[in-house]
């Protein structure tokens, strides 16, 4: 068994990842593995590893995009080594590392760890500086000095593998700071060694993660208000360390907002700060920058981004302020399409999460003290106060329903709503409460526009007397570079196990705890094309969290004696989702009401053969038996028939899946939906007719 296993998570690194290993060839210390663990990669990391397979021992595990932390725990599942050492797919190390982190945790085993210092690098080659140059790593009893400063860099860390089972391994709900938990309860248990030589190289990448300084610190502050919630009574018994770590860290998130202009922001971290350490010397200093801004600005005669409304908004970056579902993958695109055209993105997750993904600067609401609809009222005030003190050039809330009530009372404009199915269709609006229909209707009358998916739901609308102008058709739209076909799922298919199994039948909708998507039908339907077609697999995506959904779903397999053959995988992000619809040989969503579903789109991109239900959206999307084989709600004959007519059908499902995709990219081009969602923002900043309602 090795000594030592190198652990080594990868996401699309194949730019760097050959470097990385040829530093690992050049060690001194040679009883060691290497367990390269890819995460979801679409590029050629895992040729360039296998460039390596002869040098050394060298183990490659793929899974599904889950981040680093979850990269991590992988590897160190699977290590063999007495002792982990990390390093991140673009790092490099000396060739002594190895070597005298063994001696050191060798003659220390009362380490919990071991980590060195570094020396930062960008892609030219340049050396800049070491951690100590900006930092003060140190060993020892370490715990309140890393509360303060998290000093402790992965790819520089060795420690033993229990230990870090043990302590609970990587988080694997954050993917940025998903060490500094870990690290900080290694420090609780254990001393830590540190090597004062640098002995790692570790490289600087503008526009990663990793290099947004508001974003890191941001979620920093997150981890250290997480550990102190969960350590009262070391809060109580430490409070000047309580006191020093969280005034430190907000006084980071003030100094990165600053430099960003975020002045606002960089306000309010930076009071905070000095409220719980008046003697910060680095708050103050920078709170004094804060009061010179203006003046500096005026003197050197530049004029100040996103602070003052310009007459000419296109002739700037916009500042725009997100409402909505901070795991929402429909909102991430826009996001993340908005932030590439140079915009100032702003995301206020509903309900608050921990920042998920870079782009936008996060603002998460406190936790109201007050119940029910108080606490809704009291959300209300805030999301407001945060509003005025950020001047969003546009306010956008994705859901009329929850988010769309919130930035409505904020009185500020323009405001644009993303509406969906839940929002506007009636045979779904009509469900919800009488208040909430209230206040929904209220917020679109509000909004200056009112963004559906179809034109079916723009006539749906004409119930909240909403004005025809103001509502907008405009399709999701779909990345038609990352949903092609043509993809290679052999992969995904060895992962799933899926053997000589065909035909692979898909049902993408993952809400399985509600029945207007009619996955029971979907399952009954599939029951009967099994005795046509008795090697077939259906896959069914799921939210692991809708529990008694799953529950429903398997005891229906079981009763139908589906066994293996029918199999609930959780739902997966962007990265897989592709290799998902490749492998599939049909797509089947058939709910008994939609607005206009986006998994529709990315499957009919990826050239499938698809099955629908005969709800108004199709009527704008598919000619039957052209682009798709459409089926009455919830009949399971006719589903069954349809689904044994694609697996018998090779050239019907070929051709099917090319006119579906020829469709999108005519009409639903990412690119081209995210150009003209900018010139509605532009449009609307250019409007000077008085915001009167009126009825369709």
């Amino acid at each position: 068994m090795p000594r030592v296993s190198i652990v080594i998570p990868t996401h699309n690194s194949a730019a760097y990842l050959a470097q990385t290993l040829d530093s690992v060839c050049q060690q001194t210390f040679r009883d060691f593995e290497v367990v390269l663990v890819d995460d979801g990669s679409q590029d050629r990391t895992l040729d360039e590893a296998r460039r390596f397979a002869v040098a050394f021992d060298l183990r490659v595990i793929s899974q599904a995009n889950a981040g680093p932390g979850a990269a991590r725990n992988t590897g160190i599942c699977a290590a063999r080594g007495h002792y982990c050492a990390f390093l991140d797919a673009d790092d490099l190390m000396l060739p002594e590392r190895l070597g005298q982190q063994v001696a050191q945790l060798d003659a220390g085993p009362q380490l919990g760890l071991s980590h060195t210092d570094l020396m930062t690098f960008d892609d030219s080659g340049i050396v800049h500086r070491t951690r100590r140059a900006f930092s003060n790593p140190s060993g020892g009893e370490i715990l309140d000095r890393l509360l303060v400063d998290n000093f402790i860099t992965t790819s520089t860390v060795m420690a033993p593998t229990a230990r870090l089972i043990e302590a609970g391994m990587f988080s694997t709900r954050r993917r940025i700071s998903e060490d500094f938990y870990l690290w900080l309860a290694m420090a609780e248990r254990w001393p830590v060694g540190y090597i004062e030589r640098p002995l790692v190289y570790y490289r600087r990448r503008p526009g990663s993660l990793s290099d947004d300084k508001l974003l890191t610190s941001i979620a920093a502050l997150d981890v250290i208000q997480s550990f102190w919630n969960s350590h009262s009574e070391h809060r109580k018994q430490h409070r000047d360390v309580w006191r020093r770590s969280l005034s430190a860290h907000l006084s980071f998130a003030g100094t990165a907002a600053l430099h960003r202009h975020h002045l606002a922001d960089a306000s309010r971290y930076l009071l905070r700060s000095l409220a719980l350490d008046p003697v910060n010397a680095a708050a103050w200093k920078q709170l004094a920058k804060l009061a010179l801004f203006p003046l500096r600005k005026r003197a050197s005669g530049v004029r100040q981004k996103f602070i003052t409304n310009d007459p000419d908004p296109a002739s700037r970056p916009l500042r725009v302020l997100h409402v909505g579902n901070g795991r929402a993958f429909k909102i991430r695109a826009i996001i993340e399409g908005l932030s590439a055209r140079g915009h100032e993105i702003h995301m206020v997750p509903v309900p608050p999460i921990s920042p998920a993904f870079a782009g936008a600067v996060w603002h998460c609401l406190p936790a109201s003290p007050l119940p029910g609809r108080f606490g809704t009222l009291h959300r209300f005030f805030q999301l407001r106060s945060l509003a005025r003190r950020l001047r969003p050039d546009v306010i956008h809330a994705h859901n009329a329903w929850g988010p769309g009530w919130l930035a409505a009372a904020t009185g500020l404009h323009p405001l644009v709503i993303h509406a969906y199915g839940g929002d506007i269709l009636p045979e779904q609006y009509r469900g919800r409460p009488a208040l909430q229909r209230f206040l929904t209707s209220w917020a679109c009358r509000s909004a200056d526009r009112v963004i559906v998916t179809g034109r079916h739901m723009q006539g749906a609308a004409r119930h909240l007397h909403l004005r025809s102008d103001r509502v907008t058709v405009l399709p999701r739209g779909v990345d038609l570079k990352r949903y092609r076909p043509g993809l290679d799922a052999i992969a995904l298919r060895a992962e799933l196990g899926l053997g000589d199994a065909w035909p692979v039948i898909l049902s993408p909708r993952y809400q399985v705890d509600e029945d207007l998507y009619n996955l029971d039908v979907v399952l009954e339907a599939f029951a009967e094309l099994r005795t046509q077609f008795p090697r077939a697999v259906c896959l069914q995506l799921c939210d692991v969290a809708r529990r008694a959904g799953c529950e429903r779903l398997r005891s229906l397999a079981a009763a139908r004696g589906l066994g293996a053959s029918y199999r609930l995988e959780p739902s997966v992000d962007n990265t897989n989702m592709p290799l998902f619809y490749n492998l599939a040989d049909v797509v089947v969503s058939v709910p008994s009401s939609d607005g206009f579903p986006v998994t529709v789109l990315e499957a009919s991109a990826c050239a499938c053969a698809l099955v629908v239900s005969d709800l108004p959206y199709c009527k704008e999307w598919f000619v039957p038996r052209e682009n798709g084989l459409i089926v009455p709600k919830r009949d399971r004959a006719a589903l069954t028939r349809a689904l044994e007519e694609l697996c018998a059908d090779h050239e019907l499902r070929r051709r099917l899946g090319v006119a579906a995709r020829s469709v999108v990219v005519e009409r639903a081009d990412y690119e081209r939906c995210m150009d003209e969602l900018q010139a509605l923002y532009l449009d609307l900043l250019g409007r000077t007719d008085a915001h009167q309602p009126q009825a369709i």
